[in-house]
């Protein structure tokens, strides 16, 4: 199945043909998307994404087509959409059931004929882009539930790629395994964060979180790894706790409340100490800029004063 679904994902990258990606919640759809666009003709173009669930829905429109100076009040200058900045890219659409079905119309309309209208304006700009959408409902709950108009949706539906769940993909794990491990660690400052008995551990447990707990449980043993091996095996056998109970400590217990800027600082803290000072490994593990560490108040070493997190 897994080989049907790389051959399929090869033909359709880059293409002018939307691509609608299907699977449940954690299967790897904005991975494959990614894939999508990096193996295509697109690659060296930008790849955007926009998840309409997470965008106030009166800001949607402005967010996909730009704004026009003077379109409402506060608008004093032109400002682009993802539209005007995906020309020749590809742009992701995630949970695209979210997208409401005016923007599903106008979107067809610049699919079909290549230009579209900033918010506010009446002159036409062109673009050019790959479509890629992603779903948890899957093609048929899609069309059952009138998540999507027709038109749009059966646009989309010529080109689906099923994502099925991890448990159903297996041999895929030792690729994954030195996929995620090489993303938390891209330096290679990480001495073997996994042990046999790790990788054994991970080849056999079975995942209900399919990629993401899979991901999970790479990044924890990679901040780990600083130290030596996490032995997630020895873990479990002993029943140890999982890693989000691990950070209880941090915020002085299960039963404690403390302000939100201060459990940032201590969990920044925490991870600078397994870093071993090492400011721009913190960051990578963090998944955010060495800068941002810096504009936070951690210049110095853990111990030393630093400001709180703002």
């Amino acid at each position: 199945a897994m080989m049907r679904l790389r051959a399929r994902a090869r033909l359709l990258a880059g293409g002018r043909v939307p691509v609608l990606i299907s699977g449940a919640t954690g299967t790897g759809k904005t991975l494959l998307a990614t894939l999508l666009h990096e193996i295509g003709p697109r690659a060296d173009h930008s790849l955007l994404f926009l998840s309409p669930g997470e965008v106030a829905p009166s800001l949607e429109e402005a967010e996909l087509f730009g704004v026009a100076a003077g379109a409402f009040t506060g608008a004093t200058y032109d400002r682009e959409g993802l539209l005007s900045r995906v020309n020749g890219g590809t742009l992701v659409l995630e949970n695209v059931e979210d997208l409401g079905p005016a923007l599903q119309a106008k979107l067809l309309r610049v699919l079909d004929r290549g230009t579209f209208h900033r918010v506010g304006d009446t002159f036409p700009l062109s673009t050019e882009f790959s479509l890629i959408a992603t779903t948890s409902l899957g093609p048929r709950a899609l069309e059952e539930t009138g998540s999507l108009r027709p038109d749009f949706y059966y646009r989309l539906h010529g080109a689906v790629l099923d994502l099925p769940a991890l448990e159903e993909r297996r041999e895929d794990l030792p690729l994954l395994i030195r996929h995620f491990l090489s993303r938390s660690d891209p330096a290679g400052e990480i001495n073997s964060p996994l042990s046999s008995g790790d990788e054994e551990y991970l080849y056999s447990r079975k995942y209900p979180g399919n990629l993401r707990e899979l991901q999970n449980l790479l990044t924890t043993a990679s901040i780990l790894g600083v130290r030596g091996a996490m032995n997630l095996h020895e873990r479990e056998e002993r029943g140890g706790a999982s890693p989000t109970d691990s950070w209880f400590p941090l915020v002085g217990g299960t039963s404690q409340v403390i302000p939100l800027r201060e459990m940032m600082e201590r969990y920044i803290t925490h991870v600078i100490r397994l870093s071993a000072d090492n400011k721009s490994l913190a960051a990578r593990l963090l998944d955010v800029h060495r800068d941002t560490l810096w504009r936070k108040g951690f210049k110095n070493a853990p111990g030393e004063a630093n400001k709180a997190v703002g």
